[in-house]
């Protein structure tokens, strides 16, 4: 009997501190909507892994977009000052791509131990090509979205008995596939500037809208990436 309640005490001890941490993530999810909402504007608006220099419409979608300039803010990146907008190209470049993963080391702390926080390390490397981002940010709001369910599910079943045992069951359900979470996030998440029509038809899964691959942009050079909607929208 007493190695009988010894089980149900450490069952109970790590249900509670999964109930914690369950607890802990949902209150940081609005900060984790807005640091992968603000990387989507960006990545759809902006080709970062051009050769071109991209910096002068990165910064003007920066100044729309209040959110975005205060993280960049708190982790060391002030666009408005002499000194950034005096550096170089390469020297720019490297800051901003500095900051963005330092905004993705940050966001993938609320989310330990889980496979969310590799994602939302990846999500921030603006030097990967725009397929592959667009790949890593959509199984990162998938794996967002599937955790918070679950989490608000086992806080509803009142966060206590066998933890191994409800993932077990919560898993077997067809609402709760994997598959089923990374479509809704192809859905929700418009094309990255940049990406090509082989990117597209690359993603593990295809837009239910069959919304048509993004056009190869002739203006690279141009500086006219804000103002193009064609490049994210095929259209």
């Amino acid at each position: 009997k007493n190695a009988e309640d010894e089980i149900h005490k450490d069952q109970a001890t790590f249900a509670s501190s999964k109930t914690k941490e369950a607890a802990n993530y949902l209150e940081s999810r609005p900060a984790l909507d807005q640091i992968l909402n603000d990387f989507i504007n960006v990545y759809s608006k902006v080709n970062m892994n051009r050769a071109a220099p991209f910096q002068a419409d990165l910064i003007g979608l920066i100044k729309s977009s209040p959110t975005l300039d205060t993280a960049l803010k708190n982790v060391g990146l002030d666009i408005d000052d002499q000194g950034f907008q005096s550096a170089t190209d390469i020297a720019q470049k490297n800051a901003i791509a500095q900051a963005f993963r330092q905004l993705g080391e940050q966001a993938s702390a609320k989310a330990p131990g889980t496979e969310l926080q590799a994602l939302l390390k990846g999500v921030a490397d603006p030097d990967r090509a725009p397929g592959a981002k667009y790949e890593i940010i959509a199984k990162a709001i998938a794996q967002k979205n599937l955790l918070s369910d679950r989490y608000n599910d086992w806080i509803s079943s009142g966060g206590q008995g066998n933890y191994a045992k409800f993932i077990s069951d919560w898993m077997k359900d067809p609402e709760h596939s994997e598959k089923k979470y990374l479509q809704s996030a192809v859905d929700s998440i418009p094309y990255f500037a940049g990406m090509t029509e082989a990117d597209v038809k690359n993603l593990p899964l295809q837009r239910s809208d069959k919304m048509p691959a993004p056009e190869r942009p002739k203006d690279l050079n141009e500086g006219k990436w804000q103002s193009r909607t064609d490049i994210v929208t095929g259209k």
